[in-house]
């Protein structure tokens, strides 16, 4: 995912190109479930649009369930400083392929060009 053209970029604690890798990996034995990243759209249609595709996340605010889980920026209240194009997201117990096959068939919603 980190590749693909409709994301700019990935925040996860365990990537090689984490500033704080060596902190992460000193604090945390494993890689958690816990990811965002930033869509490169400042589009607040394209936004909810890839949000509402996605059939095995669920919109949360709260996280401690066993399913996968998002919240996107434009769903806080009140303004925050998190760039509206920020959607973080937990990992539930689902298969990975069936969340990764979700993911990139949301992303197609992201218009690039």
């Amino acid at each position: 995912m980190k590749q693909h053209p409709a994301v700019e970029k990935i925040y996860w604690p365990f990537d090689e190109s984490n500033s704080q890798l060596t902190l992460a990996k000193k604090q945390m034995s494993k890689p958690l479930g816990l990811f965002s990243i930033l869509l490169k759209t400042k589009e607040t249609k394209q936004i909810q649009a890839f949000c509402e595709s996605l059939k095995y996340f669920l919109m949360a605010v709260s996280w401690g369930g066993h399913e996968s889980l998002i919240i996107p920026a434009i769903a806080f209240h009140p303004p925050h400083d998190y760039p509206l194009n920020f959607v973080r997201f937990y990992i539930g117990l689902e298969e990975t392929d069936v969340l990764i096959s979700d993911l990139k068939q949301a992303l197609t919603y992201i218009q690039t060009d």
